[in-house]
């Protein structure tokens, strides 16, 4: 229902934890395209780029995506809880690995998604997974960005992204502040 990628920095001493000094990066679970970052420390707080490296966060392309949506609905499925999060690595040799599944996973994904947990759970809550392809398929139309496209197709109106650029003025005209918003 959601998906974060765990980034090392050199604060976090190469290590992606995120309490440690980490970036979560939120993904977009129907196409894995990284779509907005944030840190904790030394405050939290939402950042574009990688503070080491300077490259841009948001959409990058995580290679070998259905595989790892297909690994993580088997993890689900294996586990029988209602609610896991699964860790996945990606090896340059083997390509996903799952590291481990927990069953209490941290919450700083709905921040690194700048959208609440509990509404996507509520989405899915009570559906039947029948297959792997069939729980996948749920995630990627329920949660991926790839719907504003399709409604636009449709409707033959422009949807503004799930994330954008979004620029606050004072009364005089003058710049203040510029963020991402939801």
């Amino acid at each position: 229902v959601m998906a974060m990628l765990r980034l090392p920095t050199e604060r976090s001493h190469g290590r992606a934890n995120i309490a440690q000094g980490a970036l979560g990066v939120g993904l977009d679970v129907g196409t894995g395209v990284t779509t907005t970052a944030m840190m904790k420390v030394p405050r939290r707080k939402m950042v574009e780029k990688h503070p080491d490296t300077e490259q841009e966060l948001a959409g990058l392309e995580i290679p070998d995506w259905d595989k790892i949506l297909e690994m993580s609905v088997e993890a689900q499925v294996a586990s029988g809880l209602g609610y896991l999060g699964v860790d996945i690595a990606i090896d340059s040799k083997h390509g996903p690995e799952i590291l481990e599944l927990n069953a209490r996973s941290g919450l700083d994904i709905q921040v690194a998604n700048l959208e609440g947990l509990a509404a996507r759970l509520k989405r899915v809550k009570g559906l039947k997974v029948k297959s792997v392809t069939h729980g996948v398929r749920i995630a990627k139309d329920l949660f991926g960005g790839d719907v504003e496209r399709r409604v636009e197709e449709v409707s033959n109106r422009e949807v503004i992204g799930s994330v954008e650029k979004v620029k606050f003025f004072d009364a005089k005209g003058k710049k203040k502040l510029e963020v991402l918003a939801k």
